[in-house]
């Protein structure tokens, strides 16, 4: 029977039993504090309507329990940085092949797609750099190859030969000095008191072997398959100044562009892209196959109507459009090249610097030279002297093009344990060595000087007797 009425007194220990307290009958002012703990929950009776807002922290998340499905789904590619104010943000998918990069402190990395480097040895200029002088820095007035390697002047029928100078560039020389050019080849000219004549010619050139523009990867007949030139280029005269690019094998072809209107005294960096040709013909061989040739000025003998950046047949009677002749006019009018490079490509990429060895041995492959005063000649030995010659054997410091020219600016002599002989010319290459693989790379020789005398057969040393020196040219 229910109680109808509990005292102090009325209830015994154990008695009240479930069945008889109501329902919703013990509220939570029946319940002491801290009655309740985990041995009064039933498991999985805590849901989400349960816990109060941001109760949860990071005291409450069992080590290592997070996982990438407790996480917020985003976007296939995506991944979290933080804000500046330390939150979590998503930093969208990049495209194919681009490269997570970070903006530095402060901003969000980003995807940004790098261009490939460029492949090396891609430069078909020899010393485009100009930093290569072993004939000497000049001034130096007349035709040919007479200051910087590989770079060469023709002139014709001036009134004052233009000198050639490798000039040294300083932090003042705005652009190619922040890319890291020192050198630069200038032609100045001379004072040309009767004007422009119709045969008047100043040209800058480099002539590029045949079997470089064949091994370069260039279609050279095919419109779709581009090479390029870029240039430094400064003139104290402001003028557009004109360029031809031709071919010498077969019947040749031509190519004439511009470097765009200068400012006088202030350097400008040109690239020009230049198509292949169907009529195109390069020989593979160790010869002149393609040149490259920069007019300061040009004579009417010599220029014409002429369509430019394209191809056509070449004429030597019109190789340029009619020019200005502002700068032939100007006495002592300067022009100056550096940075040359030619490459396979449609857009020039940056100039491939090259060390001073590479550079010189690149050089030394068309002209190197020895120079002594009273020394052994480096790198001679196994010299002999007999009754009818004198002989000098060597080796190029680099396989040569093909057997070069000899020039001696010098007093030699070849000493033996018994005598000396001593002569200022008449030395020839009289034995010449030449590469297995290609028998127009030269590679060494013996030098001989005809004399008379008694028969003498012992080693001995050769020697530059006075300053001077020998010079071996192989040139295109």
């Amino acid at each position: 029977m229910a109680l109808t009425e509990v005292n102090s007194l009325g209830i015994k220990d154990l008695e009240v039993k479930t069945g008889d307290i109501a329902a919703d009958a013990v509220t939570g002012a029946k319940i002491a504090d801290d009655a309740i703990d985990s041995e009064h929950y039933v498991n999985a009776s805590i849901d989400h309507a349960h816990l109060a807002d941001d109760c949860v922290d990071g005291d409450n998340i069992a080590d290592n329990s997070v996982g990438l499905a407790h996480m917020a789904h985003g976007t296939d590619g995506q991944i979290i940085t933080y804000d500046a104010s330390g939150a979590p943000v998503a930093v969208g998918p990049g495209t194919d092949g681009q490269v997570l990069t970070s903006t530095g402190a402060g901003s969000p990395p980003a995807f940004e797609t790098i261009a490939a480097s460029p492949p090396g040895n891609r430069n078909l200029i020899v010393n485009g750099a100009m930093r290569i002088a072993q004939r000497g820095a000049g001034p130096t007035a007349g035709n040919g190859f007479l200051t910087v390697d590989r770079w060469a002047c023709s002139v014709n029928a001036v009134d004052e030969n233009p000198t050639q100078t490798q000039i040294t560039l300083t932090s003042s020389d705005t652009g190619p000095w922040a890319k890291g050019f020192k050198k630069a080849f200038q032609v100045t000219n001379g004072n040309q008191t009767s004007g422009a004549g119709s045969d008047d010619k100043i040209e800058i050139y480099q002539n590029i072997e045949g079997a470089d523009i064949n091994s370069s990867g260039w279609i050279y007949t095919d419109p779709n398959s581009d090479i390029t030139l870029s240039f430094w280029v400064k003139s104290s005269v402001a003028q557009n100044f004109y360029i031809l690019i031709r071919t010498n094998s077969g019947t040749l072809q031509s190519y004439t562009t511009d470097t765009g209107s200068l400012s006088a005294n202030t350097w400008t960096y040109v690239q020009r892209t230049i198509p292949g040709f169907a009529n195109n013909q390069i020989d593979d061989n160790v010869d002149a196959g393609f040149c490259i040739q920069w007019f300061p000025f040009l004579g009417t003998d010599k220029t014409g109507t002429l369509t430019t950046n394209q191809w056509a047949a070449y004429s030597s009677s019109t190789q340029t459009p009619d020019a200005t002749s502002t700068w032939y006019t100007t006495n002592d009018a300067t022009f100056a090249l550096t940075g040359v490079q030619l490459e396979v490509a449609s857009a020039a990429t940056d100039y491939e610097h090259r060390n001073t060895n590479d550079d010189l041995t690149r050089c030394q492959r068309y002209y190197w030279r020895v120079t002594g005063n009273a020394n052994d000649m480096p790198g001679w030995s196994h010299h002999m002297w007999h009754a009818s010659a004198s002989h000098a054997h060597f080796h190029c410091p680099t396989p040569m093009r093909k057997q070069p020219s000899v020039t001696q600016n010098c007093t030699m002599k070849i000493v033996s344990a018994d005598t000396s002989d001593t002569w200022t010319s008449g030395m020839y290459i009289d034995n010449a060595v030449t590469s297995h693989d290609n028998g127009s790379s030269f590679q060494g020789g013996t030098f001989r000087k005809d004399i008379s005398g008694s028969s003498i057969d012992h080693p001995g040393t050769t020697q530059i007797t006075v300053a001077g020196n020998v010079e071996f040219a192989a040139e295109i």
